[in-house]
């Protein structure tokens, strides 16, 4: 085995105790053929950093366009990359080094439900042909975790992260559709194999986020089935707006 390849999954296997010494990763962005900018209603609060810049001096309700999906990082100096989510809607982080302490997914809200999605869907969506197909999954996975994780799963109906139904600016069907399924599909799931990414070498609060461990396994057939469904639900509900 190659020695990067050894510094990565060394890294990765301290988490397994639930917490680990501090390693490295360097963030490299949106996967740009894993992801899509998809419009969405967010609710940020007084100090919130915004999208746009802007700090919210007040609870503020804004429609924008959020690229969502797998993104990118290695560690410790590794060529091998990583696919990673993110599990804060409000926070931000730009591409980069930096020093990071691994925990265990139950140190975020609803963390070992969000990871359950990761461990089962991520295969799925690396397993679809290159194409709008495999964004719109990857994209959709990314939107479940923040609900999940943000507002408990509510299906986007409440809560500071929901669809726009704005004429001009729509939330996508199909991706949405695909999101509610993948969060109905994780009621009451959880894994615990997955590692949450913390930084802990900035001033301010950046996203942490999500990765799974190489080589823990696939999904079940049973996981495999419900995606089938998910996908022709999401693509009958997306025929039947037109």
């Amino acid at each position: 085995m190659k020695r990067a390849q050894l510094f990565t999954l060394a890294g990765l296997m301290m988490a397994t105790s639930g917490f680990a010494t501090a390693t490295s990763i360097n963030f490299q962005g949106l996967d740009a053929n894993r992801s899509a900018l998809v419009w969405m209603n967010s609710t940020y609060l007084s100090g919130d950093l915004m999208l746009n810049g802007q700090t919210a001096t007040s609870a503020t309700t804004v429609t924008e366009q959020i690229g969502l999906g797998v993104l990118n990082l290695t560690f410790d100096g590794s060529l091998q990359l990583q696919d990673a989510f993110c599990v804060d809607r409000f926070r931000y982080i730009s591409n980069g080094n930096y020093t990071v302490n691994i925990t265990a997914p139950n140190t975020v809200n609803n963390g070992d439900r969000a990871a359950w999605m990761v461990h089962n869907i991520l295969p799925q969506i690396n397993a679809t042909l290159p194409g709008t197909t495999q964004r719109n999954m990857a994209a959709a996975l990314q939107l479940a975790i923040w609900d999940v994780v943000q507002d408990g799963g509510d299906g986007f109906r409440a809560g500071r992260i929901q669809k726009s139904s704005q004429v001009a600016n729509p939330t996508d069907s199909i991706i949405l559709n695909l999101a509610k399924n993948y969060i109905s599909q994780s009621i009451g799931q959880t894994y615990t194999g997955a590692q949450i990414i913390n930084n802990v070498n900035v001033g301010a609060l950046t996203q942490r986020l999500i990765v799974d461990m190489p080589g823990s396994g696939v999904p079940e057939p049973s996981t495999w089935a419900m995606a089938l469904t998910g996908l022709t639900l999401a693509a009958f509900g997306a025929r039947k707006r037109r």
